[in-house]
């Protein structure tokens, strides 16, 4: 019969035809997974473009933070230094002439000098240790009005002539609970800018102030105060406002405050206006 082969055919056509899908199907995959493992790589390579972006940025201001640390250290530390190089040869040459009254005024000098040598030191160290390592924080009760006491004692041989510090306006009740030391660093700092920034025969006042939320502690002054331009970056490593850049100074103590107010889940909020002071408000949990 002439069609006696057209099943078999019609079989081995079938055969064939599930072959060829079986292979497309198989084909498919292949190119499904291709695709997919492209995708991978593609994602992986911008996963790896954003990576390098972002280390190069780091790279970047580390390197910016690095150059401002030179910079500012070399020009801070120069000065003082040529301070007591200077009374230092001053002081011997008046004890060559039995000048000895004269020679109190260039000890205090070489004195106030090292002092804010260490200042500078001591806020340099303090940054490298809260990049490495958090403080531990220590709670305890304690009384505003005896810390501030504290704090006042500290820097008082640092204030200008004539200028004191007012906390009569708070109470002997009020309570705060926080870490002392830290709290303590924190007020020392304030109210050293405070003074820094102020000029001589000033008064520095703090007020305390409870509510539901939050307890605010407030430390002002009539001083040279901020530009309005400058308050935004006032917290930033190393920043200096415009206004002070002549003044001697790191710009790292605003900066340290801010930290250290993190550390007490509170925050650091500043009201100044160019020429008219400065109020920085320190607030803390109520609980």
């Amino acid at each position: 019969m002439p069609n006696s082969n057209l099943p078999r055919k019609i079989d081995h056509s079938s055969t064939e035809l599930s072959k060829t899908v079986i292979e497309l199907l198989d084909t498919n995959k292949k190119l499904e997974k291709l695709v997919l493992k492209k995708d991978k790589i593609s994602k992986a390579l911008k996963d790896s473009k954003l990576k390098m972006k972002q280390s190069l940025e780091k790279e970047k201001i580390l390197g910016e933070l690095k150059s401002k640390f030179i910079t500012t250290a070399s020009h801070e530390f120069r000065t003082p230094l040529s301070n007591i190089l200077s009374s230092a040869e001053l002081c011997h040459l008046l004890l060559e002439k039995k000048e000895n009254s004269k020679i109190k005024d260039h000890l205090s000098n070489i004195a106030s000098s090292v002092q804010n040598l260490t200042t500078m030191l001591d806020e340099f160290l303090t940054i490298s240790h809260l990049e490495k390592e958090k403080p531990k924080v220590h709670l305890e009760i304690i009384s505003i009005k005896s810390i501030l006491h504290e704090a006042i004692i500290k820097i008082s041989p640092n204030l200008k002539n004539g200028q004191s510090i007012d906390i009569s306006a708070i109470s002997n009740n009020a309570k705060i609970n926080s870490d002392n030391q830290i709290l303590l660093d924190v007020l020392i700092k304030i109210l050293s800018n405070s003074s820094k920034y102020s000029f001589e025969n000033s008064n520095i006042i703090c007020t305390f102030k409870v509510d539901s939320e939050s307890l605010r502690l407030s430390i002002s002054d009539n001083g040279i105060g901020i530009q309005e331009k400058d308050i935004p970056h006032i917290f930033r490593k190393f920043y200096r406002a415009e206004n002070v850049i002549n003044t001697s100074g790191t710009g790292l103590g605003l900066n340290i405050v801010k930290s250290y107010m993190d550390l007490l889940n509170g925050t650091i909020e500043i009201d100044s206006q160019a020429n008219k002071g400065t109020t920085v408000h320190l607030d803390f949990p109520a609980n």
